[in-house]
Protein backbone atom coordinates (compact mmCIF):
# COMPACT_ATOMS: atom_id res chain seq x y z
CA UNK A 1 0.00 0.00 0.00
CA UNK A 2 0.77 3.17 -0.58
CA UNK A 3 0.92 6.32 1.33
CA UNK A 4 -2.15 7.78 -0.88
CA UNK A 5 -3.74 4.53 0.51
CA UNK A 6 -3.75 2.97 -2.73
CA UNK A 7 -2.82 -0.54 -3.79
CA UNK A 8 -1.68 -2.08 -6.84
CA UNK A 9 -3.16 -5.31 -8.48
CA UNK A 10 -0.95 -7.07 -11.43
CA UNK A 11 -2.97 -9.19 -13.88
CA UNK A 12 -0.69 -12.00 -15.05
CA UNK A 13 -1.75 -13.05 -18.68
CA UNK A 14 -3.97 -16.24 -18.00
CA UNK A 15 -6.82 -13.50 -16.97
CA UNK A 16 -6.30 -11.59 -19.72
CA UNK A 17 -7.24 -14.41 -21.67
CA UNK A 18 -10.10 -15.26 -19.73
CA UNK A 19 -11.72 -11.48 -19.68
CA UNK A 20 -11.23 -11.30 -23.65
CA UNK A 21 -12.47 -15.04 -24.45
CA UNK A 22 -8.95 -15.56 -26.32
CA UNK A 23 -7.68 -18.95 -27.26
CA UNK A 24 -4.70 -16.95 -28.73
CA UNK A 25 -1.97 -15.89 -26.13
CA UNK A 26 -2.98 -12.38 -25.23
CA UNK A 27 -0.39 -9.23 -26.06
CA UNK A 28 -1.50 -8.02 -22.60
CA UNK A 29 0.58 -9.99 -20.65
CA UNK A 30 0.16 -7.67 -17.10
CA UNK A 31 -2.13 -4.96 -16.16
CA UNK A 32 -1.92 -2.53 -12.71
CA UNK A 33 -4.88 -1.38 -11.13
CA UNK A 34 -4.87 1.44 -8.34
CA UNK A 35 -7.59 1.02 -5.87
CA UNK A 36 -8.11 3.33 -3.33
CA UNK A 37 -8.23 2.21 0.40
CA UNK A 38 -12.08 1.86 0.77
CA UNK A 39 -12.12 -0.33 -2.42
CA UNK A 40 -9.32 -2.29 -1.47
CA UNK A 41 -11.29 -3.06 1.73
CA UNK A 42 -14.61 -3.63 -0.38
CA UNK A 43 -12.50 -6.54 -2.60
CA UNK A 44 -10.91 -7.93 0.03
CA UNK A 45 -14.00 -8.72 2.17
CA UNK A 46 -15.61 -9.79 -0.46
CA UNK A 47 -12.88 -12.23 -1.63
CA UNK A 48 -12.86 -13.46 1.73
CA UNK A 49 -16.27 -14.05 1.71
CA UNK A 50 -16.38 -15.97 -1.83
CA UNK A 51 -13.38 -18.17 -0.80
CA UNK A 52 -11.21 -16.34 -3.70
CA UNK A 53 -8.48 -14.70 -4.41
CA UNK A 54 -8.69 -10.84 -4.47
CA UNK A 55 -7.15 -11.12 -8.45
CA UNK A 56 -9.86 -13.47 -9.15
CA UNK A 57 -13.03 -11.28 -8.24
CA UNK A 58 -11.68 -8.37 -9.81
CA UNK A 59 -10.96 -10.69 -13.02
CA UNK A 60 -14.39 -11.21 -12.72
CA UNK A 61 -15.66 -7.75 -11.65
CA UNK A 62 -14.18 -6.20 -14.74
CA UNK A 63 -15.17 -9.04 -17.11
CA UNK A 64 -18.40 -8.44 -16.40
CA UNK A 65 -18.51 -4.43 -16.10
CA UNK A 66 -16.90 -4.81 -19.93
CA UNK A 67 -19.31 -7.58 -21.14
CA UNK A 68 -22.15 -5.20 -20.18
CA UNK A 69 -20.40 -2.19 -21.98
CA UNK A 70 -19.88 -4.37 -24.97
CA UNK A 71 -23.98 -5.07 -25.17
CA UNK A 72 -24.44 -1.36 -24.27
CA UNK A 73 -22.80 -0.25 -26.73
CA UNK A 74 -23.56 -2.82 -29.20
CA UNK A 75 -27.29 -1.64 -28.39
CA UNK A 76 -26.93 2.02 -29.04
CA UNK A 77 -24.89 1.15 -32.55
CA UNK A 78 -28.47 -1.32 -33.83
CA UNK A 79 -30.73 1.76 -32.69
CA UNK A 80 -28.47 4.34 -34.27
CA UNK A 81 -28.94 1.88 -37.18
CA UNK A 82 -32.78 1.47 -36.82
CA UNK A 83 -33.11 5.21 -36.98
CA UNK A 84 -31.28 5.86 -40.18
CA UNK A 85 -33.28 3.28 -41.60
CA UNK A 86 -36.06 5.17 -40.39
CA UNK A 87 -37.31 2.58 -38.42
CA UNK A 88 -38.47 4.67 -34.99
CA UNK A 89 -41.57 5.66 -33.37
CA UNK A 90 -42.95 9.30 -32.53
CA UNK A 91 -42.39 10.87 -29.33
CA UNK A 92 -46.25 10.50 -28.63
CA UNK A 93 -46.19 6.90 -29.20
CA UNK A 94 -43.09 6.33 -26.35
CA UNK A 95 -44.72 8.37 -24.04
CA UNK A 96 -48.03 6.65 -24.19
CA UNK A 97 -46.64 3.10 -23.93
CA UNK A 98 -45.03 4.42 -21.20
CA UNK A 99 -47.97 5.71 -19.17
CA UNK A 100 -49.44 2.20 -20.55
CA UNK A 101 -46.70 0.04 -18.91
CA UNK A 102 -47.12 2.76 -15.52
CA UNK A 103 -50.61 1.94 -15.16
CA UNK A 104 -50.98 -1.61 -15.63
Amino acid sequence: MTARGTSTVRYESRFVAQLTGSSQQPKLVGMEVNLNSELQAKVTDLAAKLGQGTDQVIADALSQYVDEQTRFFQAVEEGIAAAERGEFIEHKEVWANVERILNS
